[in-house]
């Protein structure tokens, strides 16, 4: 019979024989900080060559959609220099996000099983794709839907010059919401190889889904407006139907159901419950 007094041998590949104690743990926190910091100065001194060429980027697709005579106005005398320093550290933040995100895997993989490692790489690579691909989304599309919204209200008796600040607020407000929506397929990857869900639990909670993001489109969107909520509303359940396919396919599950029918079902299931090929669980 074993001794239930004697001390544990450590398993092949455990993972938690190196534990950090709560000073390492600070230290290295102070260590990653550090460096993503670094990364971000570096990329802010490489950005700020580009300012200007930054600043015609962002608002030339927004002056298409000004009124004639309309023009942008810089209202305090500090503004110029103040939509030039976000842009420059705005693009620098997109510049540096995989050596950012690179240390935030690096700080959170001591804690994590060998098995669980392994993911670094897409780690970094989707979370980097999700922050560029919600930023192009805000700014070829979103963005500019919600300027030609604006836009469209005109009074005859008052000239459009509206403050450049007050219009790159709405513009960076915007991207960063859409840049951490972006992220809802990174999330159901993860969460979907480490077998939290499953891509019946998805589709089962789709229609509280819906209300859900709704909410939340309300919420991110900078404006008050129904119209750009529906969009941003529309372009999260879409993700949302992403993330069922991705959970599906990289799921933990051995009788992965085809993820075709599985689409299909999940769209089909806004409108009727009965159409699961399955019983949902309530």
């Amino acid at each position: 019979m074993r001794n239930s007094g004697a001390a544990r041998q450590p398993l092949a590949g455990d993972d938690n024989e190196g534990a950090m104690s709560f000073v390492e743990h600070l230290d290295e926190l102070r260590k990653r900080i550090i460096l993503a910091g670094a990364g971000v100065a570096a990329a802010v001194c490489v950005t700020a060559f580009f300012g200007q060429a930054e600043l015609d980027f962002i608002f030339r697709p927004i002056n298409a959609l000004l009124p004639p005579g309309g023009r942008f106005v810089a209202i305090g005398v500090a503004e110029n220099f103040s939509i030039y320093m976000q842009a420059v550290v705005i693009s620098a933040a997109i510049l540096a996000a995989p050596w950012v995100l690179l240390q935030v895997w690096l700080f959170i993989a001591p804690g994590l099983h060998q098995r669980e490692k392994r993911f670094a790489a897409p780690f970094v690579l989707l979370t980097t794709i999700g922050c560029v691909g919600g930023a192009s989304f805000s700014h070829f599309v979103a963005f500019p839907a919600l300027m030609q919204f604006f836009a469209g209200f005109q009074i005859t008796s008052v000239a459009t010059t509206p403050s450049v600040e007050s219009v790159f607020g709405l513009y960076v407000r915007l991207m960063m919401g859409m840049a951490l929506v972006f992220q809802m397929p990174t999330i159901a990857f993860f969460t979907a190889k480490l077998g939290i869900v499953t891509a019946r639990f998805l589709i089962a909670k789709l229609q509280h889904a819906v209300v859900i993001l709704f909410v939340v489109a309300a919420i991110v969107t900078p404006s008050t407006d129904p119209w750009n909520q529906t969009i941003l509303a529309g372009t999260m359940i879409g993700l949302y139907l992403i993330c069922i396919l991705i959970v599906a396919v990289f799921g933990r599950s051995r009788a992965r159901p085809d993820a075709a029918v599985l689409l299909v079902c999940a769209s089909a299931s806004m409108l009727h419950r009965n159409v699961l090929p399955f019983r949902a669980r309530s």
